[in-house]
């Protein structure tokens, strides 16, 4: 789908090209809805927010994914995350801050956020009930998140990598163990690691 040709009048063609570009980023993500007439109202919502003077591509990508996310979304397929305790591992702040709210929003339990691997096998060591799986940022504060992957595993806790570095290497022996890329969407990430 596209941004109506019929804007052509009103917006220029980079001005089109911003809007298209939030449309196509947002409506690509698993979670949004496939169905058409959601879709096109999605587009008008854009095209709106546009003219009302929200022309700075990644403000306006934020505001219409957080509208999208409530209105757009097809969350169904998440409701299997509700109750389900998942352990957070992310050293930075406001990614954690993002991550623990938007989990909970799918009615996980968050366990931490903690940002060191010793809190992290701490909570995976002495925590009376299990864990259903774990998110694991692959670098925290300088140390790799490899020796809590380890103790997961001998654990049979599932879990799943989140990094920033795109084409970071995994040790051979966690290369089938799922790796999203941030920024990434957290529910899609905790589905993955609580059907595992």
């Amino acid at each position: 789908m596209s941004i109506p040709g019929f804007l052509y009048g009103t917006f220029d063609g980079n001005d089109l090209a911003i809007m298209q570009g939030v449309f196509d980023c947002i409506s690509a993500e698993s979670w949004f809805t496939s169905q058409q007439d959601q879709r096109e109202e999605f587009a008008r919502f854009v095209i709106v927010m546009y003219g009302r003077g929200l022309i700075i591509p990644d403000r306006l990508e934020s505001l219409c994914r957080v509208v999208a996310r409530k209105q757009f979304s097809r969350e169904e397929r998440f409701c299997e995350l509700s109750g389900k305790r998942i352990l957070l591992v992310e050293d930075e702040f406001l990614v954690a801050l993002d991550a623990e709210e938007r989990l909970r929003e799918l009615g996980v339990t968050v366990v931490g956020p903690v940002s060191t691997v010793s809190d992290a096998l701490r909570i995976v060591d002495t925590d009376d009930e299990p864990l259903d799986g774990a998110l694991l940022d692959i670098v925290l504060n300088g140390q790799t998140v490899y020796p809590v992957a380890a103790f997961l595993a001998t654990k049979q806790i599932p879990f799943a990598f989140v990094t920033g570095y795109e084409g970071r290497q995994v040790p051979a022996f966690y290369r089938s163990v799922p790796t999203f890329l941030k920024p990434a969407d957290w529910g899609l990430m905790a589905s993955a690691v609580s059907r595992a």
